[in-house]
């Protein structure tokens, strides 16, 4: 397949996730547009591996100021166009604890941190009880709301901003065209655009963006393959949600193949003091039972919404109604079921990606095949487990943008191999 090819299909599949995500069980239903939406992302996946070992590693670029300076700018200003559509948004929609908890739990571990309290503790609402699980880095950037004097969903707005400021910067270095370059630094605002448009109420009642900001720069700095960035990210995302957890083991297999055992001790170094200033020494050895609280809170949370709402089975992202409809038993075993299910889904791409790395380890380089592994990981994971709400989707939305801008912006490669079985002498 030529480059060409690689971009338009890469493009094509990029958007058909989009619209899945958005306007699916509109169209095909909650239980076909499940299907179509997981076609749709593994393809893109297999699609990028294809890439990668047909076309390797592209030349390296050099980061110049300048290039930082004009990408950065371009990265903000393509998420600073969202701001009329958002403003309009968010007024719509001036009361978001009618229709969701989230936004007042953030605001509550902040506001308890910055008074000195324990943020992970029980929290009362009109409607409900819940106790707060987040973490540290979902609710910290509150404070940029608080230190403006704005609504708090624009922190999420201003996250993103940044974070498609630092990839813009990468994109901008590469030695593509001006056109390529624009539309990759264009495809994350893209996401979040259309959640504005098409979402409903999904980014008003949220701040899934602060998330999905994270994973960006995770992206980006597997991209930009350099480890230091690249474990300051790993500690960003474990800190916001601890989803990532399920791709370390696989990315730390792989780099310690790839670069020994003393680069990998410093990246895991890295990631585990930011854990331990960020979470486990001022919160976790706390109050040791915060953790498994959290996980009793989500898990009642799962089996309270497949009895009495399931929502979220109308928006046609996940599996759950297909598990549902399928199985017999309370509604605990069913979530049991749906919970082991992704387990077993997150076994599969560790022991399947440790084998194919091992095949393909010399027509690719270990940050290009652990941005794929980020990528499977985290839209299996949602797709597969109890309760995914759709505005999840945008982070795994946000990393296909960064292997579509991979292909887009990968430099004028030289073939090193391909699944036929050619290999590099």
């Amino acid at each position: 397949m030529s480059g060409t090819l690689f971009k338009i299909r890469g493009i094509a599949l990029f958007f058909a996730q989009v619209f899945l995500t958005l306007k699916g069980a509109a169209y095909f239903g909650k239980f076909i547009s499940p299907l179509l939406l997981f076609l749709a992302f593994i393809d893109l996946f297999f699609l990028y591996l294809s890439y990668l070992v047909h076309y390797g590693v592209p030349p390296e670029s050099k980061v110049t100021r300048r290039h930082a300076v004009v990408g950065f700018f371009m990265g903000a200003a393509a998420v600073a166009l969202c701001i009329p559509a958002c403003r309009q948004l968010f007024r719509s929609v001036p009361h978001p604890v009618d229709f969701s908890d989230v936004l007042p739990q953030l605001e509550f571990q902040y506001d308890s941190f910055l008074q000195g309290k324990m943020p992970y503790r029980p929290m009362v609402l009109p409607h409900s009880r819940p106790f707060p699980v987040y973490m540290p880095m979902h609710w910290l950037p509150v404070s940029l709301s608080r230190l403006a004097h704005v609504d708090v969903r624009w922190c999420g707005l201003a996250v993103l901003a940044i974070v498609n400021g630092v990839y813009g910067a990468k994109v901008w270095s590469t030695r593509s065209g001006l056109f390529f370059r624009m539309l990759a630094i264009s495809l994350p605002p893209f996401v979040l655009y259309g959640f504005v448009q098409w979402g409903e109420r999904e980014i008003a009642v949220s701040l899934e963006t602060v998330v999905a900001g994270y994973y960006l720069l995770l992206g980006a700095a597997l991209w930009h393959r350099r480890l230091v960035p690249v474990a300051l990210a790993i500690g960003c995302c474990l800190l916001s949600r601890y989803t990532l957890i399920f791709w370390l083991p696989l990315f730390f297999l792989t780099l310690w193949w790839a670069k020994g055992l003393l680069k990998t001790a410093q990246a895991a170094v890295i990631v585990l003091v930011m854990l331990l200033v960020g979470y486990i020494l001022p919160f976790l050895l706390r109050d040791p039972s915060i953790f498994l609280t959290g996980l009793a809170y989500h898990n009642s949370a799962a089996e309270y919404e497949w009895e009495y709402g399931a929502w979220s089975f109308e928006t046609g992202v996940y599996f759950a109604p297909h598990i549902h409809a399928l199985l017999r038993g309370s509604f605990t075993y069913q979530v049991f079921v749906a919970r082991a299910l992704q387990a077993t889904a997150m076994l599969l791409i560790f022991f399947a990606g440790a084998a194919g790395y091992r095949r393909w380890r010399r027509e690719m380089d270990v940050f290009d095949f652990g941005l794929a592994a980020l990528y499977l990981t985290i839209f299996c994971f949602y797709m597969i487990g109890p309760l995914t709400y759709r505005y999840y989707m945008i982070t795994p939305l946000v990393l296909a943008s960064v292997l579509c801008a991979r292909m887009l912006c990968g430099g004028k490669p030289e073939k090193t191999g391909s699944f036929a079985g050619q290999k590099n002498k």
